[in-house]
């Protein structure tokens, strides 16, 4: 047990399984073909990318043609907003790689609530004054785990006229999926937030629909994204698809357990402590809590000098000096948004890392709260 380096920030990364890394290594070695090409090499690595799609397929309940492999999951989410042929509606806390090209198209983002959950009739609003063409909903929030509540969304967005986009990425690996029941026109995935390789995803396209390549001059995927395919990646991909359906069972039991058991015993251990999205069906293994009075960026520092490793917001917004865009339009204030730490756990995780981080923390918050108090002290004294 190696309490030296606990890594809880699966929802930025999570490492390569050893079953995915074989599968991909004779794609990096002896079967070097492309799959464009008509000699065997070539429809090897055909055969190889077809099997991964009918994988990725499976894991969503989808056909094999209704995938897209994209370079990744901020590939797949602007492909869509791209295309949308009209107004867009988009949540209030969607990812930044839908969250800003939306806003660059002149989208309408949706109010949430205070635990960060859509507002249907705020949807209802939108549809009915905006007539969009595209409503882009994240399925599962990066930052809070939020589960957003789809019941009757997409027969709504159907009914006015639009498109439904879902962006499955924290989603997939950890609640089960089918775009069937979701009813959904679009779904984004990206294979390294599931023990898969960084640099790929996949983007779902209900058959029918047309879809403009984001990139063009090759003609791969159907004529729906152009470029050499990446057969290791997407091998790879596949893979850890498959292992994410066997085990849907095993990885969010094992992660709840342990979610709750971090998110009880910090609660015990720390005064002034709330958790983002209280109340709301959340992730098996994610946990945002803010500390009143703390700064996290501070605190996440001295955690990852004892080891412990988390986030203070999403991967993709690193090095900001300003609150998370997604706690705040919960409602949070600013003070209040930068003092959220993001605990997100997986496979790797056990009890006794679990109790050590909260260990940790809770002295690290008392040491940080008593030097903010005096320094306040001083400040008074030298007014």
């Amino acid at each position: 047990m190696n309490l030296k380096n606990i890594y809880l920030d699966y929802n930025a990364t999570t490492p390569l399984d050893p079953a995915v890394l074989e599968a991909m290594l004779p794609w990096l070695r002896e079967d070097f073909g492309n799959p464009s090409s008509q000699h065997s090499s070539g429809q090897r690595a055909a055969a190889a990318v077809d099997l991964a799609r009918l994988q990725v397929a499976r894991l969503i309940d989808a056909n094999p043609d209704e995938i897209i492999f994209t370079g990744g999951a901020t590939e797949a989410n602007n492909t869509v907003i791209r295309n949308a042929g009209g107004m867009i509606v988009a949540g209030g806390t969607e990812h930044s790689s839908i969250y800003e090209p939306a806003r660059d198209a002149g989208a309408v983002f949706l109010p949430v609530t205070a635990g960060g959950q859509l507002i249907p009739a705020t949807l209802g609003e939108a549809l009915r004054k905006h007539s969009p063409a595209l409503v882009s909903l994240i399925l599962a929030n990066n930052e809070t785990g939020v589960i957003t509540n789809l019941e009757g969304v997409a027969e709504v967005v159907h009914a006015a006229g639009a498109l439904l986009h879902l962006d499955a990425v924290q989603a997939a690996g950890k609640i089960p999926l089918s775009v069937k029941a979701l009813k959904a026109d679009f779904l984004s995935l990206s294979a390294h937030k599931f023990y898969g390789p960084k640099g790929v995803g996949a983007l779902f396209v209900r058959r029918g629909i047309r879809l403009a390549p984001l990139l063009s001059g090759g003609g791969q995927e159907m004529n729906r994204r152009s470029g050499t395919h990446n057969v290791p990646a997407i091998v790879g991909m596949g893979v850890a698809c498959r292992l994410a359906a066997a085990r849907m069972d095993e990885d969010p039991a094992h992660a709840l357990i342990l979610r709750q058991r971090l998110e009880t015993n910090i609660l015990d251990a720390v005064p002034r402590c709330s958790v983002n999205g209280a109340g709301e069906a959340r992730l098996p293994n994610t946990l945002n809590i803010r500390f009143a009075g703390i700064d996290a960026g501070a605190l996440a520092a001295r955690l990852n000098l004892e080891g412990i490793e988390v986030s203070v917001g999403s991967a993709c917004s690193s090095g900001r000096s300003s609150g998370s865009r997604i706690l705040e339009a919960m409602g949070l204030s600013t003070l209040d948004a930068m003092s959220a730490i993001r605990f997100s756990l997986g496979r790797g995780i056990d009890a006794a890392m679990i109790d050590h981080t909260v260990e940790r923390l809770a002295e690290m918050v008392e040491v940080l709260r008593a030097a903010a108090r005096t320094a306040n002290v001083l400040d008074l004294e030298t007014d």
